[in-house]
């Protein structure tokens, strides 16, 4: 975004977080519904994923200043530093998940990146060309 103050911060935070929520929601409805590997996840699993998903990310996202607006002022720095954080609380999930639950499938985790990549792309989308055309 580009003009922001503690409230757009804090809702940016926010908005991350549902975004991580939705993407493991949609991960493992992805993972029982379309028709590769056994569709079985039980419910334990599923909430220890939510539950490391939901903190590692924003603690991730914090430490890499994403909420930073001097440092995510263009969009090309912003979509740079997200990808970054990305990549790297996607490692630390993949591990923290080996060493918490091994039961889990890889191709979840595939969903459950790409869901939330494609979310936090498409809402910081949003909210630049809506700032954008305030601006105007």
């Amino acid at each position: 975004m580009l003009k922001r103050n503690s409230n757009s911060i804090l809702l940016e935070f926010l908005l991350d977080w549902l975004s991580v929520m939705a993407a493991v929601t949609l991960a493992i409805w992805l993972r029982t519904n379309l028709p590769f590997g056994q569709p079985h996840i039980p419910l334990e699993i599923i909430r220890t994923l939510y539950w490391e998903a939901g903190i590692l990310y924003p603690i991730i996202f914090l430490l890499f200043s994403l909420y930073d607006p001097d440092r995510t002022f263009r969009a090309v720095d912003e979509y740079q530093i997200l990808t970054q954080a990305g990549l790297v609380a996607g490692l630390a999930l993949a591990g923290l998940v080996y060493f918490t639950v091994r039961d889990i499938s890889r191709l979840s985790l595939v969903y459950f990146y790409v869901a939330h990549f494609s979310l936090e792309i498409a809402w910081r989308g949003v909210a630049r060309f809506i700032q954008q055309g305030k601006n105007a």
